[in-house]
């Protein structure tokens, strides 16, 4: 054979069992699942408190916040306290309950005859601050593969 390889021998019941190990948990991810929603979910509260997307852009004021002196989306905190994640299997959904999130995420025309034009604020996401937390969750629970 030519070029350059490596070839490696893992022998010895400690090396077989920390592969089993490791085998075993990243087929059981919902510890580190349920630490990521949970964890999503206070980024989400806090971020209805300052009024800012994912990425820490400010949310364009509403008219009821303005007139009021109040915050925006956080009058009577429904759609702030239908933040919530569930982990199903391998899988985090995480989210809002509401029935209206969708149109404050996305913007759009709402109300009777669509007359009032709802402006775009985002609410779910994950942008570089939230990866990089994810990022060293998901590190130290691998880390924790080989203690």
């Amino acid at each position: 054979m030519s070029g350059t390889f490596i070839e490696i021998n893992v022998s010895g019941s400690e090396v077989f069992s920390l592969f089993h190990s490791v085998a075993a948990t990243s087929q059981a991810p919902a510890p580190l699942l349920d630490e990521i929603g949970a964890y999503l979910d206070s980024d989400v509260t806090k971020r209805f408190y300052d009024g800012e997307t994912p990425e820490g852009n400010k949310w364009l004021v509403s008219q009821r916040a303005a007139a009021e002196g109040g915050q925006t989306l956080i009058d009577k905190t429904l759609l702030m306290k239908g933040v919530t994640h569930d982990v199903l299997g391998q899988d985090l959904m995480h989210g809002l309950t509401e029935k209206y999130a969708a149109i404050h995420q996305f913007g759009g025309k709402a109300g009777r005859g669509k007359r009032v034009t709802i402006p775009k604020r985002k609410i779910i996401g994950i942008a570089a601050k939230q990866q990089a937390r994810i990022d060293k969750m998901t590190l130290r629970f691998v880390d924790g593969w080989f203690k």
